[in-house]
Parts: C-alpha cells; structure tokens; sequence
C-alpha cells in the first residue's frame, strides 16, 4: 500500500509541477521584456483554463507594447 501510495503521489506531483514550471519560466521571460514567449497546453492539461488566460493576456501585451 505504501508502495502504490508513494508513486501516486510522485505522478500526482509531476503532474502538477510540470506546468506551473513551464508558466514560470513564461513569466520569467516576459519580466525580461519578452512578449512572444507562449506557454504550450497539453491536450488534457488540468491547467488549461489557466494557461489559456495566461497566453491571452500576453497577446494583449504583445499587441499593446507593438503600438
């Protein structure tokens, strides 16, 4: 049981970890100034809606910052 509850637990993290790091490096990069960086949804990505509103507000950036 501890053996099934431990590796659960490590997918459950990766699954988890993975994309709050790929939008951290995302806003890593736009605090260096860059607009076009975009943050890459996997197709059942719990983390969809999040990624989605973070892609739309650098469009928003990008568009505004290109004025």
């Amino acid at each position: 049981l501890s053996v099934f509850m431990g590796l659960f637990f490590v997918i459950f993290t990766h699954r988890l970890v993975g994309p709050l790091e790929r939008i951290q490096a995302a806003f890593d990069a736009v605090a260096r100034g860059d607009y076009s960086v975009r943050v890459k949804v996997r197709e059942n990505d719990h983390m969809r809606p999040i990624v989605d509103s973070f892609n739309q507000m650098l469009d928003s950036l990008q568009k505004k910052s290109s004025q």
